[in-house]
């Protein structure tokens, strides 16, 4: 079988750790390279996460969405704990994604892609290298797969063991999710460390082109999409779909060249791109990137992440999002994709099951002042149960409105 995208035509001296000759953004100093390289070893030997043949349905399902065929919800937790894998706790995950993609899927009247942010978020970026406590100063906690939250040097020094544990929950919760799970469901994570990706990264018999097994799809960040970077690096040469995070520093000829780097074939289904403007500046970002691809006729299943935008300090020092600028960019990003003659092809959410005291408003009415009763998330603020139920219904009635019709092949 060919590939749907073989990229070694066009690249033919790439090869999985290519990366490291590149510059490097967001990639951990690791001090004991024999852990390391072992840790990189084992990985290499270890069984696949996910399946060739469900990297392909997924990208024939985002070639799909792009057409407005079908409509893409990616959603979960901003970042998983190694604490949180075990089995109550990913049922209850899943059970509520299903629910949330039932609903959108009775709402619109439209086929739903379920895509979690499970089995492998355990890397995240930050904007800063280190923070500051009590007077001290220490690495900042990137991730359970790098380092642990508890605030000492020990804890916060980059691990490369945390690899290999990485790996065993990410496989242990595609285990479980196989045997709990109603309807299909794919995984997903953002492609930070790249000791960990390009060593689940193996080439396909199948597909006759290199696929990174530690995913169906991966998305490479906002902090980390430099054209000439490891991480552009990275996937410009492996099969899978690829998300990119587009936020208002970025140009029109940028998200362009990115594209014709990152699908040269131009293949349908291979790339999303996934708007996080914030609640004001997608008015004036998303029109010009539109047109740009528009003229380029380039393939893009468009995505709109409503949450990373719309971050906030509260005047009780916690970061926070709120309700009403999280559906104001949804309800934004739609009147832009219809004016555009473009189609808005799916959500990216950061969400839980649980009643937690992360973002503010909706109809619950969480205030600033509430926010420290139930913080839990090591990272950004989530929606709760009630605030993720009740944005599908508010997003559902919007996407109804601008009345995104099929398109026929």
């Amino acid at each position: 079988m060919t590939s749907i995208n073989n990229e070694n035509f066009y690249f033919p001296n790439w090869h999985p750790e290519s990366w490291k000759f590149c510059f490097q953004k967001q990639i951990p100093n690791y001090k004991n390279e024999l852990s390391l390289k072992y840790s990189m070893n084992y990985l290499k030997k270890s069984e696949k996460i996910v399946l060739d043949q469900e990297i392909i349905d997924l990208k024939n399902l985002y070639s799909q969405a792009e057409k407005g065929n079908l409509f893409v919800l990616q959603a979960g937790d901003c970042a998983e704990t190694f604490e949180s894998c075990n089995f109550d706790d990913v049922k209850n995950r899943i059970d509520h994604l299903e629910y949330l993609c039932s609903l959108l899927e009775e709402n619109i009247k439209k086929k739903v892609v379920l895509i979690g942010r499970i089995a492998g978020q355990y890397a995240k970026p930050r904007t800063e290298q280190f923070e500051f406590k009590n007077n001290s100063k220490i690495l900042s906690y990137r991730g359970d797969i790098i380092n642990s939250i508890n605030y000492s040097e020990a804890d916060r020094s980059p691990d490369p063991k945390r690899l290999i544990t990485a790996y065993e929950k990410s496989k242990q919760t595609v285990n479980w999710i196989n045997k709990i799970k109603k309807s299909n469901l794919f995984i997903s994570h953002e492609a930070l460390l790249l000791h960990y990706e390009s060593s689940l990264t193996h080439y396909s018999s199948f597909t006759k082109d290199w696929l990174d097994y530690s995913a169906h799809t991966l998305w490479l960040g906002e902090r980390t999409r430099e054209i000439n970077g490891a991480h552009v690096e990275f996937l410009k040469g492996i099969g899978n779909h690829i998300g990119i995070k587009i936020g208002p520093n970025a140009k029109p000829n940028e998200v362009v060249e990115l594209l014709l780097l990152l699908n040269p074939r131009n293949s349908p289904g291979k790339i999303s791109l996934i708007t996080r403007f914030g609640d004001s500046p997608v008015l004036e970002n998303l029109s010009e990137i539109i047109f740009s691809i528009q003229k380029k006729q380039l393939n893009v299943t468009w995505i709109s992440d409503p949450m990373h935008g719309n971050s906030f300090k509260s005047h009780t020092g916690y970061k926070t999002r709120n309700f009403t600028n999280i559906l104001n960019e949804l309800k934004n990003t739609l009147e832009i994709h219809k004016k555009m003659n473009s189609i808005l092809a799916g959500v990216h959410l950061e969400l839980t099951y649980n009643n937690v005291t992360e973002c503010t408003g909706g109809e619950c009415n969480l205030q600033e002042q509430d926010l420290h009763l139930r913080y839990e998330t090591y990272c950004d603020p989530r929606l709760n149960r009630s605030q993720s139920i009740q944005l599908i219904n508010n997003f559902s009635k919007l996407y109804l409105e601008h009345k995104f019709f099929n398109v026929v092949d």
